[in-house]
């Protein structure tokens, strides 16, 4: 059993989490804006300075960057408060989180340099993802808590949910960036010739969901009477697929309108953190159960 004094140290995981999820939604409004240019390919400064001129494209982009450096000091004083707790989980975990943030940003660099390619946007978008998992481990491991064991709880399944749904928003992330492919929310036009840029990652977008939905009601299935924590989570989850499914198919029906195509990435990211949630409570359960 890990203990952690201080609930000072439980604010800061959980403030880490609403701070790291308001990055990713204006992470959104910079791609769905198309203001992912808007710094030219200067990095870190924007358009070559480190006061941009008023322009709505640069504004959107140098905020998201401003935001990275609140969030980056938030996610180290979370990774500090883990790595004293002395243990070597959590100096793991803590290693953990510097190796995502290290990632990201280098992902942010090379996204802005190379001049926005579909792979390494989506790689840029799966970070951000790895990032919001990252505080929830933190804010997860700064409770007492113990290491559940295998028979308590449905942790392989949840782990394919999280695992399937951060999937789906890497192949999500880079059918959008290659246009529209499928005309329907569960049929692809192409999936039968495969032809098309879009259709071979769109439909993968789509199984890679499926499979998700499986584990969930296996995890759901295996663990009828397993205290409720997890249960909550994948709740949330299964509750934010299902809003997800329903703004993808008018994404499609509208031909990738750019704000909708912002809040499905949103509702995306979201939902696979949920699951990644559940999946952190069911592994890290209250010291009290």
């Amino acid at each position: 059993m890990t203990t952690v004094g201080g609930s000072w140290r439980a604010v800061l995981g959980w403030v880490t989490v609403g701070l790291v999820w308001l990055l990713v939604a204006l992470g959104a409004i910079v791609n769905a804006s198309g203001s992912g240019a808007g710094c030219g390919t200067a990095w870190p400064t924007c358009l070559g300075a480190w006061t941009p001129p008023p322009r709505l494209a640069a504004d959107l982009e140098w905020a998201h960057r401003m935001g990275a450096l609140v969030v980056t000091a938030f996610l180290a004083a979370g990774a500090g408060a883990v790595w004293r707790t002395g243990d070597a989980a959590g100096r793991r975990l803590a290693g953990v989180v510097g190796g995502v943030w290290v990632a990201q940003v280098g992902l942010g660099a090379l996204t802005v340099a190379t001049g926005l390619p579909p792979v390494v946007v989506a790689a840029h978008d799966l970070g951000a993802l790895a990032l919001l998992v990252a505080a929830l481990a933190i804010a997860f491991y700064l409770r007492p808590h113990r290491v559940a064991r295998p028979a308590e709880s449905p942790r392989a399944w949840l782990w394919t949910t999280a695992g399937a749904l951060a999937a789906a928003v890497l192949l999500g992330s880079y059918t959008a960036h290659l246009g529209q492919a499928c005309d329907g929310l569960a049929t692809c036009a192409t999936v039968l010739g495969w032809s098309g840029g879009g259709a071979q990652p769109g439909l993968a977008h789509g199984l890679a969901v499926g499979v998700a939905f499986g584990a969930a009601v296996q995890a759901w299935r295996k663990s009828p009477r397993s205290p409720a924590g997890w249960r909550r989570w994948l709740g949330a989850a299964s509750a934010m697929l299902a809003l997800e499914a329903l703004v993808g198919g008018t994404v499609l029906a509208t031909a990738l309108a750019p704000v909708l195509l912002g809040v499905h990435e949103v509702l995306g990211v979201t939902t696979a953190a949920l699951a990644a949630a559940a999946a952190l409570a069911a592994t890290w359960r209250p010291a009290a159960e």
